[in-house]
């Protein structure tokens, strides 16, 4: 797995350089052809003697694939969703993530009793479908209007929106709809609201510069979102997701009764695809920030009665139902970070950067995502031979990190929920995270309008007349 991780860490920070050259579409397009690649080399094993090597290439290669397409997926979902569906559209591109891990366990559980070359090739195979799949369906959707803004390609800009929004406008109103989401875009690009485009070596140097000067909140906003967003993924894998996923095989063969670690596998993913749904209803009532915070209580409570159960083994020695109990609390605690932080991380990391930088920043925060789950595949193993350990401290140590991390979402996390991307590129300035979820737009906006509601009134700028020739 660590070679896979590696891949993706290095295709995540080069997709997010690539983004602005290439555009959203085109990125996820890029993707699916180096994931081919991969898979390619992988099914190579048995014609060739150095099988080892082109497995181990292939699944770089193929991480690369991986990186690329987790910086594509979200980068493109986040600039064309309408905001008052934009965290449920992700939220279910996290869901399709849990799919296809059971999907996978699924077909690993078939053939994984055959141990011929060709049950390999058949597992292997299979991989070739989504990537192509993934390719022809991109095909026929529009590139992002933001990135085509920030391009200067505003024709092309209008004529997506129209596409995204309503490919067959029915009256005059749904046009004046397309023009005003399209006229805040230009505006606060035209206006200064969004930063000139800079280079990645700039937007890193900024950033190092920042945290050396320890400036906690600069009026660059390129800067700080870039900061949340590294320490939201960190905080993220604090909670012990990829400890949990990773220790799952060798908990399930330390349980005697549990012949295959597979069946374990198979429950816990569909644990996490059952928790898609739980979320998008927990976000509807509690927005981005609350849902971070409770779970993130509700997380460290599951890992203290984990460690409670671990640590009873030593009276009771009866380690069946001290095994048993312990899957049992791991399975609510996948159900409960895959309900709150697993889904919300994507989704602001995806928010919080202005159009200029988006691309970089979900990048770079995905590149340091991947670079964790690295880390905790190298340190797992060792950590789980050691009873003490694998049994409570490790679930001790995870509890309290994930107190931290409500801690981080309370103090710094700005809530996001329903607000166009415009909106929240000033909101980072202009408001403290805890009380973000009263915000109101200023007058530096062309739409005067709460942003949780429906369109009331709204006050046309000086820009919307560049608009009024296309929509005619």
């Amino acid at each position: 797995m660590s070679i896979l991780f590696c891949g993706a860490s290095f295709g995540a920070i080069s997709g997010g350089a690539l983004g602005d050259r290439l555009g959203r579409k085109w990125l996820i397009q890029l993707s699916s052809a180096v994931y081919v690649v991969g898979v390619s080399l992988q099914m190579a094993v048995g014609f060739y003697d150095s099988a080892l090597v082109l497995v181990l290439v292939g699944r770089l290669i193929g991480g690369v694939g991986v990186g690329i397409n987790s910086v594509g997926t979200v980068l493109y979902m986040t600039e064309t969703c309408h905001s008052s569906l934009r965290g449920y559209l992700i939220a279910g591109y996290q869901g399709c993530v849990a799919l296809g891990l059971l999907v996978a366990t699924s077909i690993a559980y078939l053939v994984g009793r055959d141990t011929d070359i060709s049950a390999y090739r058949c597992l292997v195979a299979c991989q070739f479908i989504w990537p192509i799949l993934l390719a022809i369906g991109v095909t026929f959707i529009p590139e992002s209007p933001r990135h085509l803004v920030n391009m200067g390609r505003n024709e092309e800009a209008y004529t997506a929106l129209c596409r995204l929004r309503n490919p067959k406008p029915r009256s005059e109103l749904d046009k004046q709809r397309v023009g005003m989401e399209l006229s805040e875009i230009y505006f606060s690009h035209e206006t200064g609201l969004g930063p000139e485009r800079v280079s990645f070596r700039e937007l890193v140097k900024e950033w190092f510069r920042a945290r050396v000067e320890g400036i906690a909140r600069t009026p660059h906003r390129r800067i700080h979102p870039l900061t949340l967003s590294v320490f939201l993924h960190t905080m993220y894998q604090c909670t012990g997701i990829n400890f949990i996923m990773f220790s799952l095989p060798s908990l399930a063969e330390s349980d005697e009764a549990l012949s295959d670690p597979l069946v374990i596998a198979l429950v816990f993913s569909f644990v996490r695809l059952c928790a898609t749904p739980m979320y998008m209803l927990i976000f509807r009532k509690l927005g981005q920030r609350r849902t971070l915070f409770f779970g993130g209580l509700a997380v460290s409570s599951c890992h203290f009665l984990t460690a409670i159960v671990g640590m009873a083994v030593r009276l009771t020695h009866d380690e069946f139902v001290v095994n048993r109990v312990q899957l049992v609390f791991m399975a609510l605690f996948l159900f409960l970070v895959a309900s709150s932080w697993a889904p919300a991380v994507w989704i602001i990391t995806g928010e919080i950067p202005c159009t200029a930088t988006r691309s970089r920043d979900i990048g770079i925060s995905a590149g340091v995502h991947w670079l964790w789950a690295i880390f905790a595949s190298v340190y797992t193993p060792y950590l789980i031979e050691i009873e003490w350990i694998r049994r409570s401290a490790i679930f001790l140590i995870f509890a309290f990190l994930s107190l931290g991390s409500c801690l981080f979402a309370y103090y710094f996390v700005p809530e996001t929920s329903k607000l166009f991307l415009e909106y929240i590129e000033v909101i980072i300035q202009e408001s403290d995270p805890r009380v973000t979820r009263e915000w109101k737009p200023s007058d530096t906006f062309g739409w005067r309008r709460d942003p949780r509601t429906e369109v009331k009134h709204c006050r046309v700028p000086r820009v919307r007349k560049r608009w009024t020739s296309l929509r005619e």
